[in-house]
Order: C-alpha cells, then sequence, then structure tokens
C-alpha cells in the first residue's frame, strides 16, 4: 500500500511546473480528535496563549475556552480545577527547558452548565517577574468535570 501511494505521490510532482515548487514555506498544523465516552464526558480546550513578551509585570492575560461534552443528558455538571474538591481558581507554573519558571493563576468563569453539553473560559494572569530568561515556557493543566 505505501508502495502505490508514494508512486501516485511523485507521480503528480512531476506534473507540477517549476515555478510552483521553486521556494517553500512551512507552517504549524494542528491535528486533534476528540473521543466522546460510551459513559461519562470529554473535555478538550484551546490552548491558553499569553503571546511573546520582554517582561512580566503580572497583568498580562490570556484565555482558553474549555467545552464539555457528556454522552448522557446530565441535569448539571460542575468544572473544577480537582477532583476531591470544587476548585474554580487555581495557581500553577509555566517552565521552560531550562526549567525556569514563571507563575500564573487561572480562574474559570462559568462552573455550572445544564444539560448535555457546555463551555467556559478561563482566564489566566501571569505573575510579575523580576528578570524573566528568554525560553518558552509552558504547562500542562487538568480540568475536571463533577457530574
Amino acid at each position: 500500500m505505501l508502495r502505490k501511494l508514494v508512486a501516485v505521490m511523485s507521480g503528480v510532482g512531476l506534473l507540477l511546473p517549476a515555478p510552483l515548487y521553486a521556494s517553500t514555506s512551512s507552517g504549524p498544523l494542528k491535528v486533534q480528535v476528540t473521543i466522546v465516552p460510551q459513559v461519562g464526558c470529554a473535555v478538550t480546550a484551546t490552548d491558553m496563549n499569553f503571546g511573546t513578551l520582554t517582561t512580566v509585570v503580572g497583568t498580562e492575560t490570556g484565555t482558553s475556552t474549555v467545552s464539555v461534552h457528556c454522552q448522557a443528558s446530565t441535569a448539571l455538571f460542575l468544572l473544577s480545577f480537582s477532583t476531591t474538591q470544587w476548585l474554580t481558581n487555581k495557581s500553577s507554573v509555566l517552565t521552560n527547558p531550562a526549567n525556569n519558571t514563571i507563575g500564573f493563576t487561572m480562574a474559570l468563569g462559568t462552573i455550572f452548565v445544564f444539560g448535555s453539553t457546555g463551555t467556559s473560559t478561563i482566564t489566566g494572569t501571569l505573575n510579575a517577574t523580576a528578570s524573566p530568561q528568554t525560553g518558552v515556557y509552558k504547562s500542562v493543566e487538568i480540568i475536571d468535570v463533577i457530574y
């Protein structure tokens, strides 16, 4: 199967006029699939991006949209940053590959959702950092659905 695919792709490549492939550019492609459980709920969230900064004064904010899809219609479900308690605000850290950190806080917008689907906005705020080191800082946070 792979040989057939490669042969077809190379054949198509030969049909293109030279100016169409004389130079190239690349860009990111995010690919995602959500598998909904037969019982329970699936939770997805968009990336929270604070942008590109040179200083961190503590007023920089970012947002993320959380989407919840439950298989069965649930009368009410709650969003939380914890499975053991109802937690709607959270402090955490972003870390770069050199293990430098920048603190941030998050707050859930809508907390109660009725029915089988719903969305909420999470707002994050960076903590002031005197001399942030250069690098890309990341964190993975968990959103829980309590139903």
